[in-house]
């Protein structure tokens, strides 16, 4: 009867114990994903890089570790953890235009995002700009394309007005291997968004846009293996495709790093 009464208490204490431990901290933002759950960290002495996007910085949306293998986390393992953070503010399936109804994704523009907020707050030192693809969807474009410069201009603005004072850089948008992927308009990407872009940087006064568009295939489409089925998905990288990617940006960002940003 003792031992059963001892087993009881152990038991009850063990409960109380349990049920007494604070809730799991919410976790940081950090380059697989930054969502409503999860919380920016607080500054450190590192260089903060806001990576903003869609699905194509997020990651690929049906291959959950592949949020692991994004660009913005092979960017991470490139730069190294001890001067450098890399955020992923990627938001899949958003626009950079502001849309209306009935346009399609007229409630999915980066604006509207919890990405944006939390990259707004980050206080990034770089900022990375690649969107554009899911704007280029037939009927977004052909309702609202002729404001897209200005919008990707306006969003520029934002970023360089911050207290932080991050470099800015816009980034072409990967190529799309396949012409009849979500309604996607594949002259769009590959023909008209490499010139809007690098336009947009001239006017602001930016550098080149990293050239993704052109590392990643360009026109010519020349590196299917290094996208999703092949190519067949259109227009995410897959775990080869995401390395080559953060290669090409990592070498495009890695001289004015060097040159004390954010000192």
């Amino acid at each position: 009867m003792m031992k059963s009464n001892f087993i009881q208490a152990w038991c009850l204490c063990a409960f109380v114990v349990a049920s007494s431990k604070p809730p799991s901290p919410t976790p940081f933002c950090a380059c697989d994903v930054c969502d409503d759950e999860n919380m920016l960290p607080p500054p450190d002495n590192r260089i903060r890089i806001a990576a903003v996007g869609d699905s194509i910085t997020r990651g690929h949306p049906l291959q959950k570790d592949q949020l692991q293998y994004n660009y913005p986390c092979n960017l991470q393992r490139l730069l190294g953890d001890d001067k450098y953070v890399v955020f992923n503010f990627g938001a899949g399936g958003h626009t950079l235009l502001r849309a209306a109804p009935p346009v399609l994704y007229a409630n999915k523009s980066f604006w509207n995002s919890t990405q944006y907020t939390k990259a707004v707050a980050s206080a990034p030192h770089m900022v990375l700009i690649m969107l554009g693809t899911n704007d280029a969807v037939e009927n977004i474009w052909s309702a609202l394309g002729e404001k897209y410069s200005d919008t990707y201009k306006e969003l520029i603005s934002v970023f360089q007005d911050l207290s932080s004072k991050p470099i800015v850089r816009a980034m072409s948008t990967c190529p799309l291997y396949n012409g009849h992927f979500a309604d996607i308009n594949q002259t769009v990407v590959n023909t008209i968004l490499p010139g809007e872009i690098s336009g947009v940087a001239a006017d602001v006064r930016l550098p080149p846009p990293v050239p993704v568009f052109e590392g990643m295939g360009g026109r010519n489409l020349s590196h299917h293996s290094w996208f999703w089925g092949n190519g067949s998905y259109g227009c995410h990288p897959n775990k080869a495709g995401y390395a080559q990617l953060a290669q090409i940006v990592f070498q495009n960002i890695s001289q004015p790093l060097k040159s004390g940003v954010g000192s």
